[in-house]
């Protein structure tokens, strides 16, 4: 996608031009960067750190407290939850905390990061795991009116394969509707989750009060969605459009141009940038939230369902449809350019671990 016109603040006026591709090179590149670093804070903080990791450790904490550890849902979900709590603490105390890593290298700083978090989590409920409802919502989901809409395309793909294995899985365990209003531990789960003071969660379906299987599977199918493949779209490559700090630098160190006219030169652009030791903060960073994980999705390590031979037949079918959404990917990225790998359940960790 190419920008064709950029207005640099929210209220036009005399010193808010509107910048178009037809300005000078350097001012409309470095038009250009201001925008991207703005999105390289929002991405970082709100589309990674909040929608993926922070609103799963609800989810995860009240699993623990509700759901003994041989529940078939417990058992569904915690392989999607391992290590999620521990590199949350590590988010807060080595990425969030006062001269760490977000407060040297992004723009908003620890503290202006922690304020958009809660702004961001303020508009946030459950309705937005729904991959197809946001695709809808964000009018994406034609794929005549946008072919080639590679995260929609894979997107889809792994939201169906993870939709059938927890179909299979809730209806193995749940006969029909009534035995999930008697099932207290999963009442109480989700009772905690939506809790005023503890959890509160918005947006699941009846309110939280589920009484029936189709609304506990879409609970389901949208944890372990955001705690996988949408957790992988917005946190595997950031390496590769942050790594390269002109392209997306994480602050920019003087003002923006406030007129059309404004003289600027490649070293005018170079002294907006992050300096030398700033831009190796930001590599460090990138390069730590890009690396792989030990746990690829479908994977399943540790040894859960002991013993259920249905439930690892459930398993087995999902492993192979992830196979399957792989070659799928492998072909067409074949005849691709730049080929699209970050929905390859092959580079998708289980969990939300990096």
């Amino acid at each position: 996608m190419q920008p064709i016109a950029i207005q640099l603040e929210q209220t036009p006026g005399p010193e808010v031009p509107i910048f178009t591709p037809k300005d000078p090179f350097w001012l409309w590149t470095t038009v250009k960067a201001y925008v991207q670093s703005a999105d390289a804070t929002y991405h970082e903080v709100a589309s990674h750190l909040l929608r993926t990791h922070m609103v799963m450790e609800t989810f995860v904490v009240a699993m623990h407290r509700q759901l003994h550890n041989r529940h078939p849902l417990h058992q569904l979900l915690a392989p999607h939850f391992h290590s999620t709590l521990a590199i949350n603490h590590s988010a807060r105390f080595v990425m969030l905390a006062e001269k760490k890593l977000i407060d040297q290298t992004l723009a908003l700083g620890a503290k202006g990061s922690k304020e958009l978090l809660c702004k961001e989590y303020a508009k946030w409920d459950f309705s937005i795991t729904n991959f197809e409802k946001d695709l809808a919502d964000r009018g994406v989901n034609d794929e005549t009116n946008l072919p080639y809409y590679f995260y929609r395309d894979d997107g889809l793909l792994l939201w169906q394969a993870i939709a059938k294995h927890v179909s299979a899985v809730v209806e193995y365990w749940y006969a029909d509707d009534e035995a999930i209003c008697a099932d207290t531990e999963l009442q109480a789960w989700l009772k905690e989750l939506t809790s005023p003071d503890i959890g509160r969660v918005r947006g699941l379906p009846e309110d939280g009060q589920i009484s029936n299987r189709e609304n506990i599977k879409k609970v389901l199918r949208g944890i372990i969605f955001t705690c996988t493949a949408e957790h992988a779209s917005v946190n595997n490559g950031q390496y590769e459009m942050f790594g390269y700090p002109p392209n997306v630098p994480g602050s920019m160190y003087k003002p923006w141009p406030k007129h059309k006219h404004d003289p600027l030169s490649e070293e005018d652009f170079v002294s907006r940038l992050p300096n030398h030791l700033k831009c190796m903060e930001q590599l460090t960073m990138v390069h730590l939230l890009s690396k792989p994980a030990r746990w690829m999705l479908g994977s399943f390590e540790l040894p859960y369902f002991h013993g259920n031979r249905e439930m690892w037949r459930h398993t087995s079918e999902f492993r192979q449809e992830l196979d399957r959404i792989s070659k799928v990917i492998n072909k067409r990225n074949r005849s691709l350019e730049y080929p699209y790998n970050y929905l390859n359940p092959e580079q998708i960790s289980e969990s939300i671990m990096t």
